[in-house]
């Protein structure tokens, strides 16, 4: 931490807790109507505020992990930006009137999102709260059908901005039909993977709409806050706006710090080999077991001898075929794309040929078709119990499968997700 950095964390300690909240122009006005209020909404939005600032005043808020109250004991502050919505953009787009004045750009449009950004780089409040006129963010504008709710965003700290992003002076430039790199990932709700994002502006829209809004707010989140996005006036603002933390499924977007995983905080990019040597010595323990419960009931081992011969090919197709999808998975993304490098750090290709292009899972299919050809080979001989040990050791591999399906990121899934705004 640089001695500037050092003071103005003191500074901000000193100052106590902030809550930033966005009030969206497209929320608090009709956007589409000339100079046209939305009084429901602000109605709304104003009892909100006053309501959370009684409880800031009162108590000194509470910290977005559930910890106790401001710094020393400090009152928390509310901060409140407005978007100008119908009042600005219409009269902006059409008489090319300046909101501000800058030294680079001479007479400019100066985005709310963007002050918001420049607000949480002094305030560093732990929530930012962006009400809006819709539930949150989108895969592709929610007018549009099919179209889903993205329940989170996770912020790598190392980011990629693209031209057309926010600028560090406090513009942005965009192009009609831009892709950035914004080092996010972006979930659904049911915890899928989004890929891609589509969004849109409003050809009045001089800020930028949703685009620069995900810019920044991502800005905001390397900060080491918390972006909320929720519907103005919708049953989830409360909650956005909230210094706590969030109930579950509660309706909106939140735009938070990739945490790293403390296996990779603790072993670097050594992670992926101490993972797979346990896995190794799990391998062992395993073979061991079964030997040991194979002697315990049938102390005379194995007569390979009486082995029927259609055991043996059973055994060899099986463990042939098993053999087969374990080398090749090996040789097409590696040993960290095998032992979890995709979430330890690594950058693993994805690989749509062989082995992955004949089943899922291969290496699971692999590892099963590999016990089947031992269970197989042995059969004959074996003493009661087999099957089950099988079953419970194939019923394992399933569930892993399962498990990295539904909570783990797939190795296909790029890096940064395409970010396509367009106007309409």
């Amino acid at each position: 931490m640089t001695p500037s950095q050092a003071a103005q964390q003191q500074q901000t300690q000193q100052q106590g807790l902030a809550i930033v909240v966005k009030l969206g122009g497209a929320a608090i006005t009709h956007k589409q109507q000339h100079e046209a209020l939305n009084a429901e909404v602000l109605h709304a939005c104003a009892a909100l505020l006053a309501a959370l600032h009684t409880q800031l005043s009162g108590d000194g808020g509470a910290d977005a992990t559930g910890g106790g109250g401001s710094s020393r004991g400090v009152p928390a502050r509310l901060v409140v930006v407005h978007g100008a919505g119908s009042f600005g953009h219409q009269t902006a787009a059409a008489a090319g009137v300046a909101a501000v004045l800058d030294t680079g750009l001479g007479c400019t449009i100066l985005s709310g999102d963007t002050v918001v950004r420049r607000l949480c780089q002094h305030l560093q409040p732990p929530v930012v709260a962006f009400l809006t006129n819709v539930d949150g963010i989108y895969d592709r504008p929610p007018e549009q059908p099919g179209a889903q709710l993205i329940a989170r965003l996770e912020v790598e700290g190392d980011g990629v901005e693209a031209d057309g992003n926010a600028r560090g002076d406090g513009s942005s430039s965009r192009t009609g039909a831009d892709e950035a790199r914004l080092g996010c990932r972006a979930f659904a709700a049911d915890g899928g993977v989004v890929d891609s994002l589509r969004t849109s502006a409003a050809t009045h829209d001089t800020t930028g709409g949703v685009a620069i809004k995900i810019r920044e707010a991502a800005a905001v989140a390397r900060l080491g806050g918390e972006v909320r996005i929720a519907r103005a006036g919708g049953p989830a603002a409360a909650a956005a706006c909230a210094p706590t933390p969030l109930p579950p499924c509660w309706g909106g977007t939140v735009v938070r710090l990739q945490q790293p995983l403390q296996w990779h905080a603790w072993f670097g990019k050594n992670g992926c080999r101490v993972f797979e040597g346990l896995a190794w010595l799990l391998k062992v323990f395993q073979a061991l077991a079964v030997a040991y419960w194979w002697l315990l009931r049938r102390p005379s081992g194995i007569d390979f001898g009486a082995v029927p011969p259609t055991a043996w090919a059973a055994a060899a197709l099986l463990g042939g075929i098993g053999q087969l999808l374990n080398v090749s998975i090996f040789r097409a993304i590696g040993h960290p794309g095998v032992y979890y490098g995709f979430i330890l750090g690594h950058e693993i290709p994805w690989h749509t040929g062989f082995p992955f292009n004949v089943c899922p899972h291969p290496q699971y299919v692999g590892s099963v078709a590999t016990v089947l050809g031992g269970a197989a080979l042995v059969w004959s001989q074996a003493p009661v119990g087999l099957g089950m040990l099988v079953t419970y050791w194939t019923l394992l591999y399933v569930l892993t499968g399962i498990q990295e399906d539904c909570f783990y990121v797939p190795q296909n899934t790029p890096k940064y997700f395409k970010l396509a705004d367009a106007k309409k």
